[in-house]
């Protein structure tokens, strides 16, 4: 089976890369995509620059490209006019594309441009023929330096490590019980494979996570103890983040809007807000 993997330079991407290479033929593109070729070529001249070397069927296309820009137009724009070229080549190709998206997508919320964005894209993927959109939560991994890594080119992690193994204390607001989610990147590309080799949930949204709901408190914990390290945690009152909000609005600090403070009062990782979950879960069955 070919498969077509855009984004596999990326956290995720390296990883499913290499397992993917040992049981399919795996293709990537030969290079990056150019920011003026996304915005000014038209859909065709676009896919004959990139995609013209594939001279095979691709039988799935796993898409995990995202690009990040500092502000909501740029990167909604340019992560739109992208999808739309890599739709059009799905297809032209009559192709399955499994694509990345976050149980934080949402539609409601323009302040957060990366779950906004995130929506936007998967509007765009539902308008091919064989698809399946896969929900991450905050994807963690474990790595031979017995370090969790995740997130944004699996930096994401960097600050909970330096509260936990150099500070050994973490600050906490209204006590951390806030709920969140996680998924281990050793099952995120056994479950990609399933998918794949099943040809399962086609054209559904998935989400994807443990199955268990945890507090970032309860987190932080887990982390700690798989480092044999203890951890103390300092409650920061609600007080403080307060005084950040009458601050920011009295001296008009833009850069602090009141949705970004809000995301700091919930420390938002990823969360996911359905019950999809219960369908791996039946699905594990399966397999």
């Amino acid at each position: 089976m070919n498969i077509l993997i855009l984004g596999s330079k990326s956290f995720i991407g390296r990883y499913i890369f290499d397992q993917f290479k040992k049981k399919f033929n795996i293709f990537t593109l030969n290079s990056y995509f150019d920011e003026v070729d996304i915005l000014k070529l038209n859909n065709r001249e676009f896919v004959e620059k990139y995609f013209n070397h594939l001279n095979t069927k691709i039988d799935v296309i796993i898409n995990l490209i995202y690009i990040h820009k500092n502000n909501l137009n740029d990167e909604l724009n340019l992560n739109i006019n992208l999808i739309d070229k890599i739709c059009f080549f799905v297809n032209q190709k009559k192709t399955r594309i499994i694509h990345i998206s976050s149980v934080n997508s949402s539609d409601s919320n323009r302040d957060n441009k990366y779950s906004y964005t995130k929506s936007s894209l998967e509007k765009k993927i539902i308008g091919t023929d064989r698809y399946t959109i896969l929900r991450l939560s905050t994807v963690i991994f474990k790595d031979k330096d017995n370090k969790f890594i995740g997130g944004r080119n699996g930096n994401s992690l960097n600050v909970f490590n330096f509260f936990i193994k150099k500070l050994r204390i973490f600050p906490l607001i209204n006590n951390g019980d806030f709920i969140h989610t996680v998924c281990f990147l050793n099952d995120l590309d056994k479950f990609i494979d399933i998918l794949i080799r099943k040809e399962l949930f086609l054209n559904e949204r998935i989400n994807f996570f443990t199955g268990q709901y945890i507090t970032l408190k309860q987190l932080i914990r887990f982390f700690s103890k798989s480092y044999n390290l203890r951890i103390y945690f300092l409650n920061i009152p609600n007080v403080i983040i307060q005084c950040l909000v009458n601050i920011s609005e009295i001296f008009n600090l833009k850069f602090i809007s009141e949705q970004k403070l809000k995301n700091l009062l919930e420390q938002n990782i990823e969360y996911d807000k359905s019950i999809e979950i219960e369908r791996y879960i039946k699905l594990k069955k399966i397999d």
